[in-house]
């Protein structure tokens, strides 16, 4: 073999063992809250801490969490990086949201992929001169007789199909493709003994928080369209919901 040869060899090597290092290191790391996130308030900064677990086992250090916050109706971006904080694996990071709303987050331990979390409704803080008087029940009388008949049909009638997705090993979505019609709810059911999640690749998909084996996520498809989405952990199980 000649010198040059065994330089390209040897370079490839490196390069090969450099992109696979974070699945010779474990392949995926789970991040978990240290607790439910609350009242958050708009421009007010919001603190709080998680742990990032190699496997969802053991305690990672060695990362760079990246929280990343979009809001669904102006797509507006906000990001902040954890600091490693107390014992191993666990961060704390300071988040300032400059809009009210709803803001669809994940937190990205880098090198490793996402973990996404629920929803994220941030509220405008209560002015305090305002008083609140109680609702008053005779509101709904004023209503017209039809009017009350079609309030109670709204309120006892089902909304909509439900379907199921099971989460299945190998790290399989099952059905793979799945299509309803508007106003279904789907529940995705982890049947697995790993920790999981549900990701929508865009703004309309509401995500799961981390599913632990046994636990279920649902969300209900309202919009027609197609909604793709993958494991945030996982980011190989891709699969996608069809509405029409």
């Amino acid at each position: 073999m000649s010198r040059r040869s065994a330089l390209i060899a040897t370079l490839g090597v490196i390069l090969l063992i450099a992109l696979s290092g974070p699945a010779m290191a474990g392949g995926y790391a789970v991040v978990h809250l240290d607790e439910d996130p609350g009242d958050v308030l708009v421009a007010t900064p919001w603190r709080f801490g998680f742990v990032v677990l190699q496997h969802d086992v053991t305690p990672n250090s060695d990362v760079t969490p990246i929280v990343r916050a979009l809001h669904k109706d102006s797509g507006d971006e906000v990001t902040a990086t954890g600091v490693q904080q107390g014992a191993i694996g666990h961060f704390v990071v300071e988040v300032t949201f400059p809009r009210a709303g709803e803001w669809k987050w994940s937190i990205e331990p880098r090198p490793y992929a996402e973990t996404s979390f629920a929803t994220l409704t941030v509220i405008e803080p209560e002015p305090r001169s305002v008083r609140r008087w109680p609702a008053s029940p005779w509101g709904r009388y004023w209503l017209k007789p039809d009017k009350i008949i079609e309030q109670q049909r709204a309120a006892t009638t089902d909304r909509g199909a439900t379907r199921t997705v099971a989460i299945l090993d190998p790290w399989v979505f099952a059905p793979s493709s799945l299509q309803v019609p508007p106003g279904t709810t789907v529940t995705w059911v982890n049947r697995t003994a790993t920790i999981h999640a549900v990701t929508g690749n865009d703004l309309a998909f509401d995500d799961s928080g981390p599913i632990a084996p046994g636990q279920s996520f649902s969300t209900t498809f309202e919009q027609p369209g197609t909604y793709r989405y993958r494991c945030g952990p996982h980011p190989g199980m891709m699969e996608e919901i069809i509405v029409a």
